[in-house]
């Protein structure tokens, strides 16, 4: 095999794999997010945060929260932030 086949198989593999990583963190960017969301909110109020959904249009420029609920830490009422 020459050095120009093993130069382009190998370019040929590195594009496949960026491209399927590409597919990869667009197809499950909301979830993604959501998740991050999350458990960062949870870390830093001290306290549960969910989320229902989380939808993302980055062509559009645009997002949107869905069922965002902070719940109130130990020692509080059962009500919660929604």
């Amino acid at each position: 095999m020459t050095i120009h086949k093993k130069v382009f198989i190998t370019i040929a593999v590195v594009l496949v794999l960026l491209i399927s990583d590409i597919y990869f963190v667009f197809s499950y960017m909301d979830a993604l997010v959501e998740t991050a969301i999350e458990t960062a909110g949870s870390s830093k109020l001290g306290t549960n945060a969910r989320m229902d959904s989380v939808g993302l249009d980055l062509l559009g420029g645009s997002e949107s929260t869905y069922g965002f609920s902070i719940y109130n830490p130990a020692g509080f009422a059962a009500c919660r932030y929604r």
